[in-house]
């Protein structure tokens, strides 16, 4: 009997790494690969809407394409959005970004996360945006600081890759203390990095892609952008999760 209770204990501390570490596992809540019969499932649209295309690169592969034209009856977006990020989640997001050709439009906003509102005060200001330099064809980090006191920050972080898919990824907190922070990967390499103090409690915001050109511009050359594999993994999430895609399951 004694040697019986020895053994179970033995193997429950042997098996017990196991289920932590399974326990520790990340929970994806959102993808987006546009296949099946609902691809923008629970997306709103703005603006210009997306279309499903094939994927220039990948044979047998779905992807959206978010086009501004210049008769586009919302003359400044192309956009889809998802609600809502909340004040105080941690939370990861990746997407996979092809732009086709270059703009001459001066800057386009690519993919955003928000813009920020509050259950108190609904400013309705920009939290972080992907934006794209037309002329310079150059990559454009932002966060828009300047609402909780903070330096604003606009800084480049490459060339554009043009026609080819480039693979993005954002892990951060919405927070007013030192628990704030963004993170920004370009296609495996750390890109940009903000701590502290980045937003107010009761700040919320969207997640938002398509092609943005700021309200009352209009495009001066129609712009098409390509977006496939978003997903929303959850605080215990991590980059190698988030990034995940198997082009033989689609």
């Amino acid at each position: 009997m004694k040697h019986t209770l020895v053994l179970t204990l033995l193997l429950a501390l042997a098996f017990a790494p196991l289920v932590i570490s399974t326990c520790a596992k990340g929970e994806i809540l959102m993808r987006w690969d546009f296949e099946g019969q609902d691809p923008f499932h629970n997306l709103s649209l703005e603006g210009e809407k997306p279309e499903v295309v094939n994927d220039p690169l990948v044979p047998g592969n779905h992807a959206m394409v978010s086009v501004l034209r210049t008769t586009s009856e919302r003359s400044e977006r192309s956009e889809v959005r998802w609600d809502r990020i909340e004040y105080g989640v941690e939370r990861w997001v990746a997407v996979r970004i092809l732009v086709p050709e270059p703009s001459p439009h001066s800057m386009m906003s690519i993919f955003q996360l928000g813009p920020i509102r509050n259950l108190t005060k609904d400013d309705g200001r920009g939290w972080f945006q992907l934006q794209m330099l037309g002329p310079s064809r150059t990559w454009i980090s932002r966060i828009f600081l300047e609402r909780v006191n903070q330096p604003g920050v606009r800084e480049r972080v490459g060339p554009v890759a043009f026609g080819q898919w480039e693979t993005w990824v954002m892990h951060f907190r919405l927070s007013n203390d030192d628990k704030g922070f963004l993170e920004l990967w370009r296609s495996g390499k750390k890109v940009y990095q903000q701590k502290g103090h980045n937003a107010n409690p009761g700040d919320r915001m969207p997640i938002k892609w398509g092609v943005y050109i700021g309200i009352g511009n209009r495009i001066e050359k129609d712009q098409r952008v390509l977006y496939d594999d978003i997903v929303l993994g959850d605080e215990k999430s991590s980059y190698q999760e988030v990034t995940k895609r198997n082009i033989s399951d689609k």
